[in-house]
């Protein structure tokens, strides 16, 4: 089989993770071969929120410029909708949080990957499916393609998403973890009744159901609709006008008639199945996770994005200097085991917090609707004003990340 050139870092997977450490690495003057397995990115669903904390990781790397290039969508605030009534908004900046930043996944990712190309020691293999890890030393030294091509590396990243073959092929396994929700993913056109208040971020939710609605950076509304754990199936055998008329009833009258009234322009829904595991162990020698092939998140709280930007400022810190000071093959996997150790605990920390509001909402029960009621209580009146660091700790470590990270090398 045909050999490729050496690389100092083969990366898998051109997602946020990947094509944004690919970035910082080539930045530093270290080599880079990027493989992706899609042609392109216009993929039916890719997660779209950046929360500050991603922003931030975006900004730590000198890339903020590409933010200002892309289209992009800015809620002002977020409108809370109990049982199809509206029940509390919360206005970002009264909290003292920019909000989260709705992004064009695919435009941003080729705007980064433009960046990438200006370094000479940057290759992009598009299209490209690895099959295997070269490991004929008992330490994983590089990867082989569908084509055949071996390609060295001193280290293997795999950024390649929940089905990672990297994570496969090293033998690494999952702690899995049932959730009970599913979500289905669709679009119609944006009502300009939000446009003309801010374009608030919408979640309602009573009575079982749980939707939200946003614009998205491409201008159309973005919704969203939580469902039992596989019961797409049920709604296709009882037809999308049946199962749109139901889960119209749990939205606000606002959204609910808009979208019946756009209902032929509404684009095929898309379902996600919903995953939140954690693999204890990130790395083998000569291999590194990061991002959903390490932790696949639950999408509540948009995190996915967000929790793998921040993984990739962590493992720039420890990888650059023991790839720059041509350390030993021990010592960069000593970083690799340093990576995931300081990872983990805020990885843990969120999807447990992502595993409460469809446990409680789901629930029709005495005290989750009183939990409910609680909860929009404090939202409506009790949040304090201009000081996002006295949010409740979940809401802020959901916006911030658990605690600053910076990029130190």
């Amino acid at each position: 089989m045909p050999h490729g050139p050496p690389s100092s870092i083969v990366i898998v997977g051109a997602g946020p993770a990947g094509v944004l450490l690919a970035n910082i690495l080539l930045e530093r003057g270290l080599a880079v071969t990027l493989i992706e397995r899609q042609q392109d990115f216009a993929r039916e669903f890719r997660g779209e929120v950046l929360m500050p904390s991603g922003v931030d990781a975006i900004g730590a790397a000198g890339l903020s410029a590409v933010l200002e290039e892309t289209p992009t969508s800015r809620p002002s605030s977020l409108e809370l909708y109990y049982r199809t009534r509206k029940a509390a908004r919360i206005d970002f900046e009264d909290v003292g949080e920019a909000g989260p930043v709705m992004i064009s996944q695919e435009l941003v990712l080729e705007a980064l990957i433009e960046r990438c190309e200006r370094h000479p020691g940057f290759r992009f293999l598009r299209g490209c499916a690895v099959t295997h890890l070269i490991d004929d030393s008992g330490r994983v030294e590089g990867v082989v393609t569908a084509q055949g091509e071996r390609i060295e590396a001193s280290l293997v990243i795999g950024a390649d998403g929940r089905g990672s073959i990297v994570r496969r092929r090293a033998g690494l396994q999952l702690e899995e973890s049932a959730e009970p929700i599913d979500v289905v993913w669709f679009k119609c056109p944006y009502p300009e009744s939000l446009a003309k208040r801010g374009e608030p971020a919408i979640v309602s939710f009573g009575g079982g159901h749980l939707h939200l609605a946003y614009r998205a950076a491409g201008g159309q509304m973005q919704m969203a609709s939580i469902i039992p754990k596989g019961g797409f199936g049920d709604i296709k055998k009882q037809g999308l006008d049946v199962w749109f008329d139901e889960i119209r009833h749990g939205l606000s009258a606002e959204i609910g008639d808009h979208a019946l009234a756009h209902r032929d322009r509404i684009s095929n829904p898309f379902v996600l199945s919903v995953v939140c595991h954690m693999l204890p162990k990130w790395s083998v020698p000569g291999v590194l996770l990061l991002g959903d092939a390490a932790h696949p998140m639950s999408p509540v709280g948009g995190q996915g994005i967000n929790i793998a930007l921040r993984d990739v400022i962590v493992a720039a810190n420890h990888l650059v200097p023991a790839l720059q000071q041509s350390g030993t093959a021990g010592q960069l996997d000593a970083a690799c085991e340093r990576i995931a150790t300081l990872r983990i605990p805020e990885v843990q920390k969120i999807q447990g917090y992502q595993r409460v509001p469809p446990r409680i909402l789901f629930r029709q029960t005495w005290w989750s609707e009183a939990l409910i009621r609680g909860f929009l209580k404090l939202a409506g009146s009790g949040l304090p004003r201009r000081g996002g660091g006295h949010l409740p700790a979940p809401a802020r470590i959901m916006l911030r990340g658990d605690g600053d990270i910076a990029l130190e090398v």
